[in-house]
């Protein structure tokens, strides 16, 4: 691949990327259930994923603006790729899909608390190092989130399909 079309691919998937976050920003409410419209932004249950969407969108386009100023892009010199285990980077992506999934069935407490006994799992910890990182996930996040910031998160879907919500 020569340089000057990976130069064109690389602002060409980072402005795909910077609109595709830009879009579901602009769309966050329409795609979050129990989302109230007249709720107060900080406490709104799209103020969080619109604040992430929207930095995506804001960085792609300063990426962007940089290639077109003249400025080299050149990788980042951060992750050492020879250091690098691309296997435990796929599965902690993984598990975050998971938990992003897990919000809307089983509940932002719960969902928090799998996501800390995952990745604890994931690092080595043992069962019960899991458990604690579970257990603090969970509670912190809850006592944070929802009782100290008023965050609304959507009632998990689960207990409906039980039969019991």
């Amino acid at each position: 691949m020569t340089a000057p079309f990976a130069r064109r691919t690389l602002i060409a998937v980072t402005a795909v990327i910077g609109a595709g976050a830009a879009w579901l920003a602009i769309a966050s409410p329409s795609l979050i259930a129990n989302y109230r419209p007249g709720q107060a932004y900080f406490e709104s249950s799209a103020f969080f994923p619109r604040v992430g969407l929207w930095l995506c969108a804001i960085s792609a386009a300063i990426v962007i603006g940089q290639a077109f100023a003249g400025r080299a892009l050149q990788p980042n010199d951060e992750v050492d790729a020879e250091t690098s285990r691309i296997p435990p980077a796929l599965a902690s992506f993984l598990i975050f899909v998971l938990y992003a999934l897990a919000l809307s069935v089983i509940g932002y407490t719960a969902a928090t608390a799998a996501f800390g006994f995952a990745i604890g799992a994931l690092i080595s910890l043992t069962g019960r190092q899991c458990l604690i990182a579970a257990a603090s996930a969970g509670l912190v996040g809850h006592l944070v989130f929802v009782r100290l910031i008023h965050i609304s998160f959507p009632s998990p879907l689960l207990p409906g399909w039980l039969g019991l919500g």
